[in-house]
């Protein structure tokens, strides 16, 4: 969603609350519902604020990013969330 959608605004819970649309806040949630069964339930906060971190936990292959990363970084970039963008940049050098 979030490679799709691109970066969300505002607060996810909020915009989870208000809607059972698809969203990054939505699918954001739901993974929170998986933590917490699996007793992580504090690995959400993260994602809730910074969700483009889902990227580092490795469930999609990185193979798999590489084609659209950069246009996430980018959007990133658009709104000025610069630590977002850095740390998506820094991604790819992670993975080898």
């Amino acid at each position: 969603m979030l490679l799709a959608l691109g970066p969300p605004e505002g607060d996810l819970v909020a915009a989870a609350e208000k809607s059972c649309r698809s969203s990054v806040a939505t699918y954001t949630v739901r993974l929170g519902w998986i933590f917490g069964r699996q007793g992580r339930s504090e690995a959400i906060d993260v994602l809730l604020q910074e969700p483009y971190c889902v990227f580092g936990a490795g469930y999609v292959p990185f193979e798999a990013l590489t084609g659209r990363l950069d246009g996430l970084i980018s959007q990133y970039m658009l709104i000025e969330n610069y630590s977002a963008a850095d740390w998506l940049s820094a991604l790819p050098d992670c993975q080898s």
